[in-house]
């Protein structure tokens, strides 16, 4: 069924008149071709008969050929794609069973490879189709901003860092019943701590330590009780390593988790699969400007949370680090252990929050804004997430890219076409024969240009987005890829 070499020049295309020819398919073979459109193409003309990517295919599957064209919600929605997968599923089983000698294959556009590709995860689904074509698919790979930038602590989800911003505002607001006065608190406030500074430190320091130690207590106590309701009322240090090791192993339930489970497609072809993909696409390129701002954004936060966040990891290693030197080594604990790095580190990780507090609201509102082209569930895992469209899922896939039309490079490629045998003709011809020979050349070289002028407008019609099929040199691409090869 489908790739043909495409060369600069174009794929499979015939000497003579320079039309792109496919190869014929064996007769014994019939063709159940299933064409799934994309984001927002649902009233489109994608895979409808009639137009001249359907015919071209059906020409070549030949009069035994069936056609089908599915249709989904067609929003720019992960909801709306894992709807669309429902109902592929449930449209493939209500078709006639497949006969032995029947090809079944799926050729989709954008979002609809994104639909027939996580609908093909069923090997039910699956065992039915015998190759799929995937024209200009973006495909979301979506990972944890930890997996990937490590050095930047994520700043908080959107909804508790508005409320960091908003909650001291509103209970001021109660306190004093009026916006006017809770402004004139925080100016006296500020003022007042300016002109004190060392028993501001102290203060803030002493609500940090109390905090931290009701924190101790509180993951204390949620320990005791977890051994209490197990049945487990006295300190058993083999359950609680188990129970470490089940919680290290277990299926997270986080909110990120979920999309990427969401987003999740395999790692390689259930079925033979082409992705087909046009170069300077305009939808790679508005996901790839979308997922740039997006890391720059994140990026920008990174560098100012990095100074703290190295020296609280600092302080951290001079009290854990002498801790463990003093429990693996002989010496004076009370030398050994490092007071002065604790001290350091309690008050470092309180301005971290405080700035990370003050952060992420704006970080996370900017980069949803960003995000929004991927889809509106993104917005709320602004800044926990990087998001970006490639050309395929993870693992191991085969793309082949058609290229732009160039005309100049057609013409040196395809010289032939331009030079006529007859000419200049004898040396001999005079007068009227010799006018009749440069004519014919002349001729000769228009038929070549109207020619290559024709395939030009058809392969550059549209917007590049549907270039893939709206290009014939793709019928050939499509057609005669040797891994799905009817």
């Amino acid at each position: 069924m489908l790739t043909g070499s495409v060369g600069q020049g174009g794929a499979n295309q015939r000497e003579d008149t320079g039309a792109v020819q496919a190869d014929s398919p064996p007769s014994t073979v019939s063709y159940d071709l299933i064409f799934v459109h994309g984001t927002w193409a649902r009233n489109s003309e994608y895979g409808r008969r009639g137009t001249p990517f359907v015919q071209a295919l059906m020409a070549f599957a030949g009069s035994s050929a069936t056609h089908h064209r599915f249709t989904w919600e067609g929003w720019n929605r992960v909801g709306a794609r894992e709807r669309g997968c429902k109902e592929f599923k449930e449209f493939v089983a209500g078709l006639p069973p497949k006969a032995p000698n029947t090809k079944r294959v799926a050729i989709c556009h954008s979002h609809g490879g994104s639909v027939a590709l996580s609908a093909l995860q069923d090997t039910h689904i699956a065992s039915s189709f015998d190759g799929l074509v995937s024209i200009g698919t973006p495909f979301l790979h979506v990972y944890r901003l930890a997996e990937v930038e490590p050095s930047i602590l994520p700043p908080y989800s959107i909804i508790p860092a508005m409320l960091a911003w908003i909650a001291p505002v509103v209970a001021i607001w109660l306190a004093f019943g009026s916006p006017q006065r809770a402004v004139g608190w925080f100016a006296s406030t500020f003022g007042w701590m300016h002109d004190h500074p060392i028993v501001t430190i102290f203060g803030v320091a002493g609500v940090y330590l109390f905090s931290f130690l009701a924190l101790g207590i509180h993951r204390f106590l949620s320990l005791l009780y977890r051994w209490r309701g197990r049945g487990r009322h006295t300190f058993d240090l083999d359950h609680l390593i188990l129970n470490y090791r089940d919680d290290l192993t277990s299926v997270p339930s986080d909110t990120i988790w979920k999309m990427k489970e969401r987003c999740r497609l395999p790692h390689s072809p259930p079925v033979p699969t082409l992705l087909l993909r046009v170069p300077a696409d305009e939808t790679y390129g508005a996901l790839i400007f979308s997922r740039v701002v997006s890391f720059l954004i994140i990026r920008v936060y990174g560098v100012l949370m990095y100074p703290l966040t190295k020296a609280s990891n600092w302080a951290h290693r001079r009290v854990y680090g002498r801790l463990m030197y003093f429990l693996t080594d002989t010496g004076n604990w009370v030398d050994e252990i490092a007071y002065f790095g604790l001290l350091l580190e309690l008050p470092i990780l309180f301005v971290r929050f405080l700035l990370r507090c003050l952060l992420s609201f704006p970080v996370d509102l900017v980069a949803g804004a960003a995000l929004l082209l991927f889809g509106y569930e993104f917005i709320p895992l602004a800044g926990q997430i990087l998001i970006s469209a490639e050309s395929s899922p993870p693992g191991t896939w085969q793309i082949t890219f058609l290229p732009p039309l160039d005309r100049v490079e057609d013409r040196i490629l395809h010289s032939d076409r331009y030079y006529d045998p007859g000419f200049p003709g004898s040396n001999t011809d005079r007068g009227l024969r010799r006018l009749w020979s440069r004519w014919q050349a002349f001729r000769k070289l228009k038929m070549a240009e109207r020619d290559l002028d024709s395939r030009w407008k058809d392969a550059t019609k549209g917007v590049l987005h549907s270039r893939g099929y709206n290009d014939p040199r793709a019928i050939p691409i499509i057609t005669n890829t040797e891994s799905l090869k009817l």
